[in-house]
């Protein structure tokens, strides 16, 4: 007897266990996602991430990358910059919200990599939104250096 398959189903939707980020809690406030440390001059970087909201409400969801730089202890932001805007949505055949992948690559002679020196950090952070429902889950993100 030969087993046929009659019926295919969907696999599960990946669960907020197998995300970097599954933040629930609204608010307009930016939280940190990761930090590079520069191991001398960049010469540009790539940054990379997969990526969903609520689905329903106000797009508000973003990233950014804030160029830190310590000096006496203390440290002072020498630019910021929204990598993507606002996260896009998509809906799959079924009409769940899907993640949406995304990159950007900063060159040389963008503010952030020409200000960026050894020992500089630049800081990812992530901001939800505060309207209702609202929701940021990031299944995947990396931000790939590339040296002078």
């Amino acid at each position: 007897m030969t087993a046929v398959l009659t019926e295919w189903r969907e696999p599960p939707a990946a669960g907020p266990e197998d995300d970097v980020i599954c933040d629930t809690n609204t608010g307009d406030d930016w939280r940190l996602l990761g930090n590079v440390v520069s191991e001398r001059q960049l010469r540009q970087m790539l940054v990379k991430v997969e990526w969903k909201d609520s689905g329903s409400g106000p797009q508000e969801a973003r990233i950014r990358v804030r160029l830190v730089r310590t000096e006496s202890g203390s440290e002072r932001e020498l630019c910021s910059e929204d990598i993507f805007g606002v996260c896009a949505r998509e809906t799959d055949r079924l009409g769940r919200n899907s993640y949406m992948s995304a990159e950007r690559t900063f060159e040389f002679g963008e503010q952030l990599i020409s200000l960026a020196k050894a020992l500089d950090t630049l800081r990812f952070e992530y901001l939800v939104g505060s309207g209702d429902g609202q929701l940021m889950r990031i299944r995947y993100f990396e931000a790939i250096p590339e040296y002078e």
